[in-house]
């Protein structure tokens, strides 16, 4: 949290005034011996708690429907908020307002508002959200070849896939599941070929492999 400036003086620094200021720890009434009830501020200063009357602050108050008073305090028209209710001010923006948005948005959303809350809180809090951590991460698209790879005749190139069906398994003639499926494609004629097999096994594969290229030629044979 920025540092909020608490003076008698008429005119006021910015919140972020080091001078004579601390961490805004709460908002509350105090009752002087014959006078009303004065605005008054808890500051947190050299490890110290101080009390200043809040006199360059624009004081409101709201009535909670238990008839409680609540303080509110005002610089420049946007609330100076107390050090324990900061995440919560950041949670109502960060959710509603800037809805789980990155860093700069929800500061932005909080600066509308709150006039002591500063970038850095505001990371550390969307930081530790719940929400923005089971966000799957983004992921980069990865370049593609610098010039495609082209064909020019049969059996120029062959593509193998392996096509994973183990959710929806079947037997074959023979009674054997089968949980793959090799596709092979010649990228020239877009010939394609499939073939179940059991298991996900190179010699497998490679048996599927030698009998196709035994029909129809290996690639590259001319």
């Amino acid at each position: 949290m920025e540092e909020v400036f608490v003076s008698s003086t008429t005119r006021s620094p910015p919140p972020n005034c080091n001078k004579n200021g601390g961490r805004l720890l709460e908002i509350c009434f105090a009752k002087q011996s014959g006078d009303a009830e004065r605005w008054r501020v808890v500051l947190q200063k050299y490890r110290t708690r101080i009390y200043e009357v809040a006199k360059n602050y624009t004081a409101d108050v709201v009535t909670l429907p238990s008839g409680e008073k609540v303080p509110k305090l005002f610089f420049q028209g946007r609330l100076a908020v107390p050090q324990r209710e900061v995440f919560l001010a950041i949670r109502d923006c960060h959710a509603s307002r800037s809805r789980h948005t990155k860093q700069q948005a929800t500061f932005a959303a909080v600066s509308d508002i709150y006039c002591n809350i500063t970038q850095k809180t505001v990371n550390t809090y969307i930081a530790m959200c719940p929400t923005c951590i089971r966000r799957p991460p983004v992921i980069k698209p990865l370049k593609g070849a610098a010039s495609p790879i082209m064909s020019s005749a049969f059996r120029d190139r062959f593509q193998v896939d392996l096509v994973d069906m183990q959710k929806e398994a079947q037997e074959d003639v023979r009674g054997v599941t089968c949980s793959y499926i090799v596709v092979l494609k010649d990228h020239f004629t877009r010939l394609s070929y499939c073939e179940a097999i059991p298991r996900k096994q190179p010699i497998i594969v490679a048996e599927v492999l030698c009998r196709i290229f035994g029909l129809i030629g290996a690639p590259g044979s001319g």
